[in-house]
């Protein structure tokens, strides 16, 4: 039976762990998103910045468990789709300048 609570409590603590990272990365696309969707000249980009933030975003669809099952918010799904289709909208030239890293944040999106 210890083994159980510790397992229960365990569990609780990752989601709950889970939740907390999730809401952060939310908050974070909201305004990222927004920021990028400004014109241009509000937000000058360059590519290396779009790389680092798209390599940031391929990095955070890799899913984290919980009881072996791979978990992901819907809604941050959602701001991510809507930060790689506003960065390829406003950001087309410094797009290829990371060509890489735009086509791994739409492979991650698809896997």
């Amino acid at each position: 039976h210890g083994t159980n609570t510790t397992d229960s409590s365990h569990s609780e603590r990752e989601n709950t762990t889970y939740t907390k990272w999730s809401s952060n990365l939310l908050l974070a696309c909201d305004f990222l998103g927004t920021i990028l969707s400004q014109r241009r000249e509000f937000v000058r980009l360059p590519s290396h910045l779009l790389a680092t933030i798209l390599s940031r975003v391929s990095t955070v669809l890799v899913s984290p468990t919980i009881d072996g099952v791979k978990v992901i918010d819907t809604r941050l799904f959602g701001r991510i789709c809507n930060l790689v289709s506003v960065s390829l909208k406003h950001y087309q030239g410094p797009i290829y300048g990371c060509v890489p890293s735009f086509f791994n944040a739409l492979r991650s999106l698809m896997g």
